[in-house]
């Protein structure tokens, strides 16, 4: 499990890392208008895709085997499904343009058709190697793809200095998956729907759970899409995609590492609860320090990070860095273990139930308070959906509220401590520039360790991810 974790994290962060390289750049390029735009089109893509998403990856790993049949099956599904989004695009481009308001609109959603087709092609073989764990070349194809996605979106924007620019990108990005997927797994795949049945009976659980998932993570960026302009919707996005980035990343990645080994576990639920505590304090000891020190820091990153002309989007940050902590961590207790255990259907009704209860606090926030009411909305509801999430989980494992919280609460509480040090200190205050942010950082970082390895001691050094982490650092010291 911690080798699986340590090759997903490296992985989502490597992405990440070249991301935020881009974005470094871009952002001195390209203006919120442009981000904007090509987000309106995404929310098109990823609307489209929800209500097409047949899970084939998810049923694949799941199998306890898989032949032949299995993976033309899959890759023939996957191939209909980058089709039919394709078309779909091209039939509801106008309709995106009038809902979002914004004409410019129609040409770049005919333009992401062709990277649903190319996404639709990509070798099933791909979805073998995590299957079979191999997480060492699972990280080059990630890491490949994204490196040419940079190499094709920075020179376009030196050129074109617009959005076609990122639209670019992203067919780079859909062509080299497909390309590497071939070059890098020797699977062929031929057309073929011999097991259909079984495909398609699994995506009838899954496609409920992905449209209220996907509708919960994305009815903030609608609600400002339609009640806002472009460059405010491109300035929210850009936000909520660096708290995703910085502080909401190890959550998916670490449920895409350890689904095959919850799935070896799922006949000895003791075990299986043990390991999902342990990850659970995993994700929060690392993603409370990043996203509440980005929130306390978010003059200085946006200044350094971005320019000053990004610096309006500051008190959407702050808000949207403690979304990204919360809300991995909610899709953690009510996500890929639910499936694991056959719990599809609770999964599915409780991603469905926060999306009712989101839905009209941000939809009321975005109409009288405008983006940063949006983003206040979404992350204290989030707060109350993590403390229901958590009674959810109760009903699939052998596992109480107070076991779940016991997992998180020194994370958190060495969270408020490095807050309170640094709103203290004059490290929020300070100008920005990359060696005052890399200075606050490092502060913000050393009082989080010293205050976690405190509240572990005074607890009694329980079993946990700090004890664990204690003792490979005994390892490295030197023996005399």
């Amino acid at each position: 499990m911690v080798t699986g974790s340590a090759w997903a994290v490296l992985l989502r962060w490597s992405q990440r890392g070249i991301g935020l390289l881009s974005t470094y750049v871009l952002a001195r390029l390209l203006s919120p208008n442009d981000f904007g735009i090509v987000a309106m089109a995404s929310l098109s893509y990823g609307f489209l895709e929800m209500f097409s998403a047949l899970g084939v990856g998810s049923a694949l790993i799941r199998q306890p085997s898989v032949d032949k049949a299995d993976c033309d099956t899959a890759w023939t599904l996957q191939l209909l499904q980058g089709l039919f989004i394709a078309f779909a695009l091209c039939i509801g481009a106008p309709l995106a343009a009038r809902f979002f308001g914004e004409p410019r609109l129609i040409p770049v959603v005919y333009a992401l058709s062709v990277t649903a087709v190319l996404g639709g092609v990509e070798n099933i073989g791909m979805i073998l190697v995590r299957k079979d764990l191999d997480f060492a070349r699972e990280y080059r194809f990630f890491v490949y793809q994204k490196m040419l996605v940079f190499t094709v979106t920075v020179p376009s924007a030196l050129i074109l200095r617009n959005y076609w620019a990122l639209v670019a990108g992203m067919i780079a990005g859909s062509l080299s998956g497909a390309v590497l997927s071939y070059v890098m797994h020797p699977y062929r795949p031929r057309p073929s729907l011999a097991r259909r049945a079984k495909f398609l009976g699994f995506a009838l659980s899954i496609i409920p759970i992905n449209i209220g998932r996907y509708l919960r993570s994305k009815v903030d960026t609608f609600v400002v899409g339609r009640t806002a302009s472009a460059a405010t919707l491109g300035g929210y996005n850009v936000a909520a995609d660096l708290s995703e980035t910085l502080a909401g990343e190890l959550g998916p990645s670490l449920a895409r590492a350890l689904l095959p080994t919850y799935s070896k576990l799922v006949g000895d639920p003791r075990a299986l609860t043990a390991a999902f505590l342990n990850v659970l304090a995993a994700l929060a000891l690392i993603s409370f320090p990043i996203g509440l020190g980005l929130a306390t820091l978010a003059p200085v990153f946006v200044d350094a990070v971005l320019g000053e002309k990004w610096l309006s989007i500051v008190p959407v940050l702050r808000w949207l860095a403690v979304l990204y902590i919360l809300r991995p961590m909610t899709d953690m207790l009510s996500g890929s273990i639910l499936i694991v255990v056959g719990r599809e259907r609770l999964s599915s009704y409780f991603a469905w139930f926060q999306l009712l209860v989101l839905v009209p606090f941000v939809t009321v926030a975005g109409y009288y308070w405008g983006v940063e009411g949006v983003a206040k909305a979404a992350t204290l509801v989030s707060l109350a959906l993590l403390f229901s999430a958590s009674y959810v989980l109760t009903m699939a494992l052998p596992v109480t509220m107070p076991e779940v919280f016991l997992a998180l609460w020194r994370p958190a509480a060495a969270g408020a401590v490095m807050v309170m040090l640094l709103t203290i200190l004059p490290f929020h205050r300070i100008g920005g520039t990359w060696p005052h942010l890399l200075a606050a950082s490092a502060s913000g970082a050393f009082f989080f360790v010293v205050g976690s390895f405190a509240l572990w001691r005074c607890s009694g050094r329980p079993q946990g991810p700090e004890g664990l982490l204690f003792r490979y650092v005994a390892t490295l010291r030197p023996s005399f």
